[in-house]
């Protein structure tokens, strides 16, 4: 870590629709709307990653700044987040998560309950987004204990060479991977540690997740990179232990054993 330079990271679930469905995005000043769709069987690896899909949806349709998601960074729950939606000219907007099919399940994962009618420039999503957590100190560490490509790539027996980044999952390197997190205990309003237990527990049990996988970004604050990850089958035991002698400091760290399915380097 390199002195005066912020570090961040922060955890968010995959996406995979069990269902077709279309988005719609209305932006009312001009009546102008935007649609985003997936298929069934789609997927995000991350809340941010599905964000730029959408801001890219809305401004081929509609124009630059237009309509823009993004996380608020203002949950009333520090180890989480929600989304907020700005307008160019702060015109009002609509959401019809179902215009077509049933998408209420992205719905929930990004933290609305139902469509939204000509809200203000500036809405925040109703609830956090599930699958999210944003622990309040940066990652000590964010390493993977072994690879079959040390050197970032191999060549395989048919010439080709492959990375951790190549389009067939049957090579995709799964190195483990280890996760070192340092969090604030929080006071009983805050709940660090249940958020925590939330997340792990979504990441399973939410309609559209993906049996435990998810995105660590970690890196100087706005340049963060991802790892996709998934916990590691070998049963998963979490022991936070205070930083300092008696936890007067109220910092805890527990590491976090995972397998990497797509690493940034």
């Amino acid at each position: 870590m390199v002195a005066g330079v912020a570090v961040a990271s922060y955890f968010q679930g995959a996406y995979r629709a069990n269902l077709a469905f279309t988005v719609r995005v209305t932006h009312v000043a001009d009546g102008s709307t935007s649609d985003f769709s997936m298929a069934a069987g789609d997927t995000y690896d991350s809340v941010d990653q599905a964000l730029t899909a959408i801001n890219a949806q809305c401004t081929a349709d509609l124009g630059a700044s237009k309509v823009t998601f993004a996380k608020s960074g203002s949950s009333a729950n520090k180890y989480s987040d929600s989304i907020s939606v700005t307008t160019g000219g702060a015109s009002a907007f609509s959401v019809a998560w179902s215009h077509s099919g049933t998408g209420t399940s992205f719905r929930d994962w990004l933290g609305e309950v139902g469509d939204l009618s000509s809200e203000a420039n500036g809405y925040e999503f109703d609830a956090r987004h599930l699958a999210g957590y944003y622990p309040t100190h940066g990652l000590r560490a964010v390493r993977r204990s072994g690879t079959s490509r040390p050197r970032g790539d191999f060549l395989a027996m048919d010439a080709t060479t492959q990375t951790q980044h190549t389009a067939d999952i049957a090579n995709v390197d799964v190195a483990p991977v280890l996760l070192s997190v340092l969090m604030h205990r929080g006071s009983a309003t805050e709940g660090g540690f249940e958020m925590l237990e939330a997340f792990i527990d979504e990441l399973f049990t939410m309609v559209g997740a993906m049996g435990g996988r998810f995105s660590v970004y970690h890196g100087e604050d706005g340049e963060e990179e991802r790892w996709v990850c998934r916990l590691d089958d070998e049963g998963l035991r979490i022991m936070p232990s205070p930083v300092d002698e008696g936890g007067g400091s109220n910092l805890y760290e527990f590491d976090l054993p995972a397998i990497g399915v797509s690493l940034p380097w």
